[in-house]
């Protein structure tokens, strides 16, 4: 998958609460760049570049991890 659209997809399916599917497409985002595939220089809109949108797409995933156990009673 053209990782641009990788991570567009990755960041709606965190603001769906689509977690799994964010999750996967963010490893897949990873799998790319890990055997040596061109960063994004923008990503949807927001002018990051790839790598530091992934992360703030990885950042977003822990939050709303974390918010979900905090409303389930989970530690």
């Amino acid at each position: 998958m053209d990782p641009k659209a990788c991570l567009a997809m990755c960041d709606q399916s965190i603001s769906d609460c689509e977690l799994q599917t964010a999750r996967e497409l963010l490893r897949e985002y990873h799998e790319w760049r890990g055997r040596g595939g061109f960063e994004p220089l923008e990503v949807a809109g927001t002018m990051m570049r790839g790598d530091v949108f992934a992360g703030h797409c990885a950042r977003r995933i822990a939050d709303l991890t974390a918010q979900q156990e905090n409303e389930h009673g989970t530690p």
